[in-house]
């Protein structure tokens, strides 16, 4: 095996991650399996309902990032349609965040699609190798995380304990956050139907079907047309010098690309040898420095993501949203069960 330096949020992730790269997996293998677990594992921070970014420097030939982040849906919805069912939860959550939750928040998912799409282009093992370790934490269980424990103290009851389903799934007997191995019903049996029937299951096929039955029937605006008509967008990445070294990362409408790429510039070529309490000190600065100024410029309205027919590549120019409900609000699912999707939105001026 070649040397593979893994970066994941648990051991679950790691270990999937070494695992399919000792299979003779390639580097997009091997990040692929380590997202899929944490899509199982990270309860309330991502899931398989998701948008995404894949940004990948293949060995020989030029850096590229699929956009799989999520759309709005509404395909083929007349101006008569009942308005969706949604509701507002305030939580101490980053400082202070209100959160827009129900069917009607949910978007079109695309993180799936957008690893499709990697793995097809940079990809060594068959997809389903790829998904096996995540079926088998699903399975098996999984203790939660530092990140979302730390999420889900404050939100465990407003946003996940109104479902039965995710009720059940995060919480005792006695209605507190559980401190057991977390199991969520069905999950395991959604993840090996993903791995049989590929990166488009989530948008076509029975999976896709029971997704838009459940959202619509709960006054969400997600339906089939939606679902079917998604596709990652592949862009050029954003590409900046670091200390000597080119580096690309996610570009617009990702944030977290800028971000990166700002912080890296910020800290110069520190640090110069082992962390020091100097090092520690400037990383701070510069962290507060970045994510302050993206603070103070959240109320500017975000770029949305653009349309594109199915299998269409390349760099195409960002547009702005058309409608208030996505300049207010991105979406994602914290439940990633195919019977029962659901996502929370943060409202565009909360912090990050």
């Amino acid at each position: 095996m070649r040397p593979l330096a893994v970066a994941a949020p648990s051991h679950e992730a790691a270990d999937a991650a070494e695992a399919v790269a000792r299979a003779g997996g390639s580097a997009v293998d091997a990040a692929i399996a380590a997202a899929l677990v944490a899509m199982v594992t990270e309860v309330g921070l991502v899931s398989l309902s998701s948008g995404g970014f894949v940004t990948v420097q293949p060995a020989t030939g030029s850096a590229y990032t699929v956009d799989g982040w999520m759309d709005r849906p509404g395909v083929g919805r007349g101006p008569g349609a009942p308005p969706p069912e949604t509701w507002d939860v305030s939580t101490e959550y980053g400082g202070g965040v209100e959160i827009t939750i129900g069917a009607g928040s949910v978007a079109t998912h695309g993180s799936l699609a957008a690893f499709g799409e990697a793995h097809a282009r940079d990809g060594r093992l068959p997809w389903a190798e790829l998904v096996a370790p995540a079926v088998d934490v699903a399975r098996g269980g999984f203790a939660l995380g530092s990140a979302s424990r730390y999420y889900l103290r404050h939100v465990h009851e407003s946003i996940f304990g109104w479902d039965p389903a995710s009720h059940a799934a995060l919480h005792d007997a006695a209605g507190r956050l559980t401190e057991d191995r977390v199991v969520v019903a069905d999950l395991a049996a959604t993840l090996e139907h993903i791995a049989t029937d590929g990166p488009r299951a989530l948008h076509e096929g029975d999976l896709a079907d029971a997704i838009a039955a459940d959202v619509g029937a709960r006054g969400g605006l997600l339906g089939r047309a939606d679902l079917a008509a998604y596709a990652p967008v592949v862009r050029e990445p954003l590409t900046t010098r670091v200390a000597g070294w080119s580096l690309a990362t996610t570009t617009p409408p990702s944030v977290g690309g800028v971000v990166l790429a700002a912080m890296m510039r910020l800290l110069e070529d520190r640090p110069r040898g082992l962390w020091d309490a100097d090092d520690v000190e400037h990383l701070v600065r510069v962290q507060r420095a970045v994510l302050g100024h993206r603070r103070g410029s959240w109320r500017s309205p975000p770029i949305s993501r653009p349309r594109r027919a199915r299998g269409s590549t390349g760099s195409t120019p960002t547009t702005g949203p058309s409608s208030s409900r996505a300049r207010r609000r991105t979406c994602r699912s914290p439940t990633p069960t195919a019977r029962r999707a659901r996502s929370r939105c943060r409202r565009a001026t909360a912090p990050a």
